[in-house]
């Protein structure tokens, strides 16, 4: 996500682009699928929570658990995120 930002001109502010220091996080404004948190920087809490997410190693996946093999049901994921 962070690359694709990037390209769209979003100036973002990044340092790790391991998931480790949370500088690219982005706030989740909505959410159709669910967030695979690939990052080390947010607690198991706040990841469940998916209001926020690392986004130069977080991805949005399409189905709400996470599974491949409920992806077949549906579209594919959308997240809607505010950048500061």
């Amino acid at each position: 996500m962070l690359e694709a930002l990037e390209d769209a001109g979003v100036e973002m502010m990044f340092d790790c682009r391991k998931g480790e220091c949370g500088l690219c996080e982005v706030k989740v404004l909505a959410l159709q699928g669910a967030i695979d948190h690939r990052d080390v920087f947010y607690s198991e809490r706040q990841q469940h929570a998916a209001a926020k997410m690392c986004c130069c190693v977080s991805r949005a996946v399409t189905s709400p658990t996470g599974l491949q093999a409920d992806s077949a049901r549906g579209g594919p994921a959308i997240v809607t995120i505010a950048v500061s």
